[in-house]
C-alpha cells in the first residue's frame, strides 16, 4: 500500500445526495429528488469533484448520470491532476477528461441539436482543451440518450484503463502514456476525479470509487475547500495569533482565478472585475474548530487583495496587514473589524509600486538587539527577480526601503530574525542553480549578503519560515529553534525541519503529509504548539495541522 494511503470503497454521492464532494456549495449544485443537478456558469464551466483524490493504485469509479440534452455542450468526465490559474505552471496539472457530448468538429464546440461524439483527451498544463490531444471513440446517440439515466465506470488494472457506458465498453487506454494524468515524476497523482457540466446540465445520481486514496493525517483539519462560500478556491495561505490568544487564519478567495484551460475558450470578463478578495476565519481554541467565514478586503482588483502577510506588533498589540499592492490594514480589537486598505507612508510609489510582499511569514517584529521593536516586511519584484525589505520603526506608521538583493531571480521572500538580531531572508529561486536563496542583514533590513542554501528543497514554491521563540521549548533564552516548512520540488510531501543554530544546519525534519502540497504558512500557538495551516490535495484544500517541537524531533 502506498505510503500516505489507505485502501476501501468511498461513496461520493447517493441517490442525489452529496455525500463526500466539492463544489456543492453556494448553489452550484443543488439537490432535485434523486439527483444532485450541475449547472453551468458564465465564469469556468462548474466542475465538481470527489471529496478524494485516488493514488496510482487499481482503483474503479462507478457513476450513474443524466444528461438533460446532447449536441456539443460539452459535458465531461475528469480525471487526474488539478487545475490551477494559467499564469501558473503547477506539478501534476495533467487532465485526463472524456467529453460525453462533444460537438463533430473537436476543435469547437458545435450548436446544439448537431450531431455529436464521444471524445477522450489530455490537457496539460497552459494547453487549452481545444488544442490537447482528442480522440474520437464513439458517437453520442449509440450510447445516450437525453434525459435518461446511464452509468459510467472506469476501470484501471495495471497500466491499463478501460472507460465503459452501462456495462458496454467504449475505449480503452494507458493512462501512463503520452504524459496522460501523470509525468516522469508522478507529478498528477493523487488524483481528483468528478463532472463538468460545460454549457450542459448533469444530473448526478450516484458517485462512488473503490481503491487507493489520499488519507489525513490524525489532527489535521480542512479550514476552506475549493468550492464553498461562494468562490471557487482558496489558496495563499497565512497565520498568526493574536494578543488575546486567537489564532486568525487568512486566504486568498478566488472566484475565477483558476485554470480555464479544460473549458471552450477563454473566458476572461470576470479576471479584471473583482475575482481575488482576502478572507478570514478565526479559532478561540487554538484551531480545534473554525468560525464562519469572514471577508477583510473585497475591492477588486484595483486594491490586488493577494499575497495576505499579517504581523501582530507585541508593543501596541494592534495587528497589521499586509497584502499586494502594497496594502496595509490595521486591526484594534483582535482581528473583531479591519482598517480601510491604505498605501504604505513613507515610500514613493516608484520605489514601492513594483514590489508584492511575500506571502505567509514575510513580516516579522524583531525581538533583540539595536533595533528592537522595528517591523520588518520582505518583498519581491516579480518583473525583476530582486527582494528586499521595508522597515518601521514607529509601529507601522511610516516605512523606509532597505537594500534590494543583487538581482539573483528570486520570489516569495520569507524572513526570519536569528538570535543575535541579524534578519535573514529566505526566498523562492528562479535561477538556473539549486536551492533557496538566503539573504542576511547585520543592520535591520538596510543592507543584505546573499548565497544560497542547496540543502533546501521548494526551489520553485514558497516555503514558510518561523522562529519558535515563545514555543513550548526554549521559551526564554537561548537559541530559539527555526523551523522551515515546504513540499518537495514535486509539490508534495509537505515537510518541516528544524534548526537548532540560526539556520546553519537542518538537525530534524518530519513529513507533515505525504500527497500534493505547496504553499504553507506557521504560527507558535498560544499553548506553544507550531501550527502549519497549507494547502493540499492539488490546491482543493486549505488545512491545518499542530504538532510540538518534540514530534519534529522525532520524540513523540
Amino acid at each position: 500500500m502506498s505510503s500516505g494511503m489507505n485502501a476501501g470503497k468511498e461513496v461520493f454521492v447517493k441517490d442525489g445526495e452529496p455525500l463526500s464532494v466539492l463544489g456543492a456549495a453556494a448553489g452550484r449544485a443543488l439537490r432535485e429528488g434523486d439527483a444532485l443537478v450541475i449547472s453551468p456558469d458564465d465564469a469556468w464551466g462548474n466542475p465538481l469533484f470527489a471529496g478524494r483524490a485516488l493514488a496510482k493504485d487499481d482503483f474503479h469509479i462507478h457513476a450513474r448520470l443524466t444528461l438533460e440534452k446532447l449536441g456539443g455542450t460539452g459535458a465531461s468526465f475528469l480525471f487526474g491532476g488539478f487545475y490551477h490559474y494559467p499564469c501558473s505552471r503547477p506539478e501534476g496539472n495533467r487532465t485526463f477528461r472524456v467529453s460525453l457530448d462533444d460537438g463533430i468538429e473537436t476543435h469547437d464546440p458545435c450548436e446544439l441539436g448537431t450531431d455529436s461524439r464521444i471524445v477522450y483527451g489530455m490537457t496539460r498544463s497552459r494547453a487549452p482543451w481545444k488544442d490537447a490531444k482528442r480522440e474520437v471513440v464513439a458517437k453520442t446517440a449509440d450510447h445516450i440518450e437525453p434525459g435518461r439515466a446511464f452509468t459510467i465506470d472506469l476501470r484501471r488494472k495495471g497500466r491499463e484503463a478501460v472507460f465503459e457506458i452501462d456495462g458496454s465498453e467504449v475505449f480503452r487506454t494507458d493512462l501512463a502514456a503520452e504524459g496522460r494524468v501523470t509525468g516522469a515524476d508522478d507529478g498528477g497523482w493523487p488524483a481528483c476525479f468528478g463532472f463538468l457540466p460545460d454549457e450542459g446540465v448533469i444530473r448526478l445520481h450516484d458517485l462512488h470509487a473503490e481503491g487507493v486514496f489520499s488519507r489525513e493525517s490524525a489532527g489535521h483539519r480542512d479550514v476552506w475547500n475549493m468550492g464553498h462560500d461562494g468562490y471557487f478556491t482558496y489558496r495563499i495561505p497565512s497565520l498568526c495569533v493574536t494578543p488575546g490568544g486567537a489564532v486568525l487564519a487568512f486566504a486568498e478567495a478566488r472566484r475565477s482565478d483558476f485554470s480555464r484551460a479544460w473549458s471552450w475558450g477563454p473566458r476572461w470578463d470576470s479576471w479584471n472585475a473583482d475575482s481575488v478578495h482576502c478572507v478570514m476565519k478565526r479559532s478561540e481554541d487554538g484551531g480545534s474548530s473554525w468560525s464562519e467565514q469572514v471577508s477583510i478586503l473585497a475591492r477588486g482588483i484595483g486594491y490586488e487583495a493577494r499575497d495576505p502577510a499579517p504581523v501582530v506588533d507585541r508593543e501596541t498589540g494592534e495587528i497589521l496587514l499586509i497584502t499586494r499592492g502594497p496594502y496595509i490594514m490595521k486591526s484594534r480589537d483582535d482581528g473583531e473589524s479591519w482598517s480601510e486598505p491604505d498605501v504604505l507612508e513613507g515610500l514613493s510609489r516608484g520605489a514601492i509600486g513594483h514590489l508584492t510582499p511575500g506571502p505567509a511569514n514575510s513580516c516579522i517584529q524583531l525581538r533583540n538587539g539595536r533595533y528592537a521593536g522595528r517591523l520588518v516586511l520582505a518583498l519581491g519584484a516579480v518583473k525583476t527577480g530582486e527582494v528586499g525589505v521595508v522597515y518601521s520603526d514607529d509601529h507601522g506608521g511610516t516605512w523606509t526601503l532597505g537594500e534590494m538583493s543583487s538581482g539573483l531571480q528570486a520570489y516569495e521572500p520569507q524572513v526570519v530574525e536569528l538570535a543575535d538580531g541579524r534578519v535573514l531572508v529566505n526566498s523562492r529561486n528562479h535561477s538556473e542553480r539549486p536551492g533557496r536563496i538566503i539573504s542576511v542583514s547585520t543592520d535591520g533590513g538596510c543592507s543584505f549578503r546573499e548565497h544560497l542554501d542547496e540543502r533546501l528543497p521548494a526551489k520553485l514554491c514558497e516555503a514558510s519560515l518561523l522562529s519558535c521563540a515563545g514555543s513550548a521549548e526554549k521559551p526564554g533564552a537561548g537559541t530559539p529553534p527555526i523551523a522551515f516548512c515546504s513540499p518537495g520540488d514535486g509539490r508534495r510531501a509537505l515537510t518541516v525541519r528544524l534548526s537548532d543554530d540560526d539556520c546553519e544546519s537542518w538537525s530534524h525534519e518530519r513529513v507533515i503529509y505525504s500527497g500534493q502540497s505547496a504553499y504553507s504558512a506557521m504560527a507558535v500557538l498560544p499553548d506553544g504548539r507550531i501550527g502549519v495551516l497549507y494547502e493540499k490535495d492539488a490546491y482543493r484544500r486549505l488545512s491545518f495541522v499542530r504538532f510540538p517541537l518534540s514530534w519534529i524531533r522525532n520524540e513523540t
